[in-house]
């Protein structure tokens, strides 16, 4: 329950890649959360070029926008 009350905002980032392991278990771990009558309405994209997320950063301030 502490991990779930407990917030901590991030400001600065490292330069430096995120494992892949460490991104499959955050996506697997969004892959379990519940969801209103299991609709699971949600997409996850895992960005790893730098070029890419530039070209795409303005597009996740929004939610509901599909690339």
């Amino acid at each position: 329950m502490n991990s779930i009350f407990h917030h901590v905002s991030i400001r600065k980032y490292k330069n430096q890649p995120v494992e892949k392991e460490k991104i499959l278990r955050i996506l697997k771990a969004g892959m379990q959360s519940p969801s209103a009558w299991n609709q699971q309405p949600w997409e996850f994209y895992v960005v790893t070029n730098k070029e890419k997320r530039k070209d795409r950063h303005g597009q996740y301030k929004d939610p509901y926008t599909r690339i």
